[in-house]
């Protein structure tokens, strides 16, 4: 019969448990896939900030009819970035008004005014 002394029982004991504590969260496999979505494009805020100064320049055109033509050329830069800005994003920019150059419907030199500001 062999005989085991208690601190080589101890001692095997604690060994034990100190392995099992150092490997529980090992894993060999891939690292699971990330719960939280991924942030929103950087861009989409962007894209909304165009929008709304179109429109704010929609809105002064419309409250000052004499500043039409000044506010024609930013206006329509404006416009033409937040038109390459909804192509560069795709379907993500889709969200917001469906005519995002002319919001509310107001067309410029149309029946509104015209581009001249006459």
């Amino acid at each position: 019969m062999v005989v085991v002394s208690r601190r080589t029982v101890l001692a095997a004991g604690a060994g034990g448990a100190l392995l099992t504590a150092c490997t529980a969260g090992w894993r060999s496999g891939p690292d699971p896939a990330p719960t939280a979505p991924p942030p929103p494009d950087p861009l989409l805020a962007e894209l909304a900030a165009e929008r709304r100064l179109v429109a704010t320049y929609d809105a002064t055109a419309a409250r000052y009819p004499a500043l039409r033509g000044r506010l024609a050329g930013p206006r329509a830069d404006h416009a033409a970035h937040a038109a390459a800005l909804s192509r560069l994003l795709g379907p993500a920019a889709t969200p917001a008004a469906p005519d995002a150059a002319t919001p509310g419907g107001t067309a410029w030199g149309t029946a509104g005014g015209t581009a001249g500001g006459t």
